[in-house]
């Protein structure tokens, strides 16, 4: 099923005043869309996909010129179904900060992002922000033609806040955080990835606590890791799982720094934790079961690993 099947039977309230009573209807918000509009004081706005709009991209340009007040909030919310992608979602929206792009909340009612070719999905840069992600399975669906783009890319000190309820499948980078970007994704899911599940690298940083990554492989390069933090990157991962990836579970290197404490390396086909180069992990308190190349790997014996 894709998005555009889901007709406009499906609704969302599009215009809700704080303290959530019913201000406006899902026809005045679309009217508003494609214009300037200064969304009212300390209200939460719904843009529907594909109620209003027929897609993300669309949301986004029909938004551009809306100036959200810091009492106001502006969700772009996708019904349940199958949203084929063409390109890049890019958010460089002057209010982004109280911007979010939600699925659908309930249990059994999935909002898919599906791409096909090679681009990244979700695009944060040049000191942009996107306020909320989060209520999305992600997915990259063509191992052949995903080349090496992420899932989700904060790059040039752009910022993405994440929810805990986000999966990320079949991109080469789930995460990546690069230039000085962040991201915040605790809890989040990252699978069969090729590189890394959660890239941080050239002084970006991911806040990844609890967070999961599985399958990571690009076993033709000898990559694969589920966390990677590189040239000045750093993740933290505490009480984050790595499993199931070719190379290692967490990676440091060329002085990346990984915080892992309490965190759990399982059934990788390298080390569960890898450090070279000048990489640092501190994993106080970490767990390494079953990994095919050892617990701690520093093969060249120029990395740190601090477990206590």
């Amino acid at each position: 099923m894709r998005g555009g099947d889901l007709g406009v039977g499906w609704c969302c309230v599009a215009l809700i005043a704080v303290p959530w009573v019913a201000a406006s209807s899902a026809d005045d918000v679309g009217g508003r869309l494609f214009q300037a509009w200064e969304v009212p004081i300390s209200n939460r706005v719904e843009v529907c996909v594909p109620g209003d709009v027929a897609d993300v991209g669309g949301a986004l340009e029909g938004i551009a010129r809306w100036t959200i007040s810091a009492s106001s909030w502006v969700t772009i919310r996708l019904g349940p179904g199958v949203y084929e992608q063409k390109g890049r979602l890019t958010v460089h929206h002057p209010f982004g900060a109280r911007l979010a792009i939600m699925g659908m909340e309930r249990v059994g009612e999935a909002s898919v992002l599906r791409w096909a070719r090679e681009v990244d999905g979700i695009y944060v840069g040049q000191n942009h922000v996107l306020g909320g992600l989060d209520c999305l399975r992600m997915e990259h669906v063509l191992r052949k033609a995903r080349g090496h783009g992420s899932g989700v890319l904060a790059d040039e000190g752009g910022h993405i806040h994440c929810g805990s309820n986000l999966v990320v499948v079949g991109f080469y980078y789930g995460f990546t955080a690069r230039r000085n970007g962040t991201i915040r994704c605790q809890g989040a899911v990252v699978e069969d990835s090729g590189d890394a599940g959660y890239f941080a690298y050239m002084g970006g940083h991911i806040d990844a606590c609890r967070s999961r990554s599985k399958g990571a492989d690009d076993s033709g390069v000898g990559l694969g890791s589920g966390y990677v933090a590189e040239y000045g990157g750093s993740i933290d991962a505490g009480e984050a799982v790595a499993e199931g990836c070719f190379l290692a579970g967490f990676q440091a290197l060329s002085g990346g720094t990984i915080r892992a404490e309490r965190s759990e390396a399982r059934r990788n086909r390298g080390g569960g934790y890898r450090v070279r180069d000048g990489g640092v992990i501190v994993a106080h308190g970490y767990r390494a079961t079953d990994n095919a190349g050892g617990a701690v790997v520093n093969p060249f014996g120029d990395g740190v690993f601090v477990e206590r």
